[in-house]
């Protein structure tokens, strides 16, 4: 059974090459593109987890409010914030 599908396979790739070019190129184009996305994805999930105390780290931001009364917030801080 499973020789015959392989076949009927082959000779439709050979028979109808210029759509199974944009299939077979679609389908990798797309398989790349999601395992780029998955590792990207990964990476901000571990995001400072490679210190020894993790859930002790926390992130400093400074919010600014212009005179319009838009407020900004940066993750940054004042330069006296980080001692002596």
């Amino acid at each position: 059974m499973w020789r015959n599908y392989i076949l009927i396979a082959a000779r439709s790739l050979q028979k109808h090459k210029l759509f199974s070019f944009i299939n077979v190129f679609g389908l990798a184009l797309s398989v790349s593109v999601c395992m780029i996305v998955l590792v990207r994805v990964v990476d901000a999930f571990e995001y400072d987890r490679f210190h020894p105390e993790s859930s002790l780290v926390y992130r400093i931001t400074t919010s600014v409010t212009n005179p319009q009364g838009e407020t900004i917030t940066f993750a940054s801080s004042p330069l006296p914030l980080a001692g002596p």
